[in-house]
Protein backbone atom coordinates (compact mmCIF):
# COMPACT_ATOMS: atom_id res chain seq x y z
CA UNK A 1 0.00 0.00 0.00
CA UNK A 2 1.34 3.42 -0.90
CA UNK A 3 0.18 6.96 -0.37
CA UNK A 4 1.32 10.38 -1.50
CA UNK A 5 3.23 12.38 1.15
CA UNK A 6 0.73 15.25 1.11
CA UNK A 7 -2.47 13.15 1.33
CA UNK A 8 -4.25 14.22 4.56
CA UNK A 9 -6.59 11.24 4.27
CA UNK A 10 -3.79 8.71 3.74
CA UNK A 11 -3.45 5.70 6.02
CA UNK A 12 -0.45 7.10 7.94
CA UNK A 13 -2.22 10.40 8.68
CA UNK A 14 -5.33 8.50 9.78
CA UNK A 15 -3.20 6.23 12.00
CA UNK A 16 -1.50 9.24 13.59
CA UNK A 17 -4.85 10.91 14.28
CA UNK A 18 -6.09 7.67 15.88
CA UNK A 19 -3.07 7.46 18.17
CA UNK A 20 -3.22 11.11 19.24
CA UNK A 21 -6.87 11.72 20.16
CA UNK A 22 -6.45 15.44 20.89
CA UNK A 23 -4.70 16.12 17.58
CA UNK A 24 -6.02 19.29 15.98
CA UNK A 25 -5.66 19.88 12.23
CA UNK A 26 -3.14 22.60 11.47
CA UNK A 27 -1.04 22.24 14.63
CA UNK A 28 1.57 20.35 12.66
CA UNK A 29 2.14 20.85 8.96
CA UNK A 30 4.79 19.77 6.49
CA UNK A 31 6.03 20.09 2.96
CA UNK A 32 8.92 18.39 1.21
CA UNK A 33 11.21 21.12 2.58
CA UNK A 34 10.00 21.97 6.10
CA UNK A 35 7.94 20.97 9.13
CA UNK A 36 5.96 23.47 11.20
CA UNK A 37 4.74 22.82 14.72
CA UNK A 38 2.23 25.34 16.03
CA UNK A 39 3.29 27.61 13.14
CA UNK A 40 6.99 27.47 14.00
CA UNK A 41 9.36 26.27 11.29
CA UNK A 42 11.72 23.55 12.52
CA UNK A 43 14.18 24.56 9.80
CA UNK A 44 14.27 28.10 11.17
CA UNK A 45 14.84 26.76 14.71
CA UNK A 46 17.87 24.80 13.49
CA UNK A 47 19.24 27.85 11.64
CA UNK A 48 18.71 30.03 14.75
CA UNK A 49 20.48 27.48 16.96
CA UNK A 50 23.43 27.42 14.52
CA UNK A 51 23.64 31.24 14.65
CA UNK A 52 23.58 31.14 18.46
CA UNK A 53 26.33 28.51 18.54
CA UNK A 54 28.51 30.59 16.18
CA UNK A 55 28.04 33.69 18.35
CA UNK A 56 28.82 31.77 21.55
CA UNK A 57 31.98 30.28 20.07
CA UNK A 58 33.12 33.68 18.74
CA UNK A 59 32.51 35.38 22.10
CA UNK A 60 34.26 32.59 23.99
CA UNK A 61 37.25 32.83 21.66
CA UNK A 62 37.46 36.62 22.18
CA UNK A 63 37.27 36.36 25.94
CA UNK A 64 39.52 33.30 26.19
CA UNK A 65 36.84 31.38 28.07
CA UNK A 66 36.09 27.77 27.27
CA UNK A 67 32.58 26.78 26.28
CA UNK A 68 30.83 24.46 28.74
CA UNK A 69 30.76 20.76 27.89
CA UNK A 70 27.40 20.26 26.10
CA UNK A 71 27.00 16.81 27.66
CA UNK A 72 26.97 18.27 31.18
CA UNK A 73 24.54 20.66 32.90
CA UNK A 74 25.30 24.37 32.57
CA UNK A 75 27.18 25.88 35.52
CA UNK A 76 25.08 27.85 37.99
CA UNK A 77 25.44 31.63 37.73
Amino acid sequence: MTEHWEDPMGWSAAELRGRIPDAVPGRAAFTKKDVWIEGVSTTEIVMWASDVERALRANAAKSGDALPDPSRPLPKA
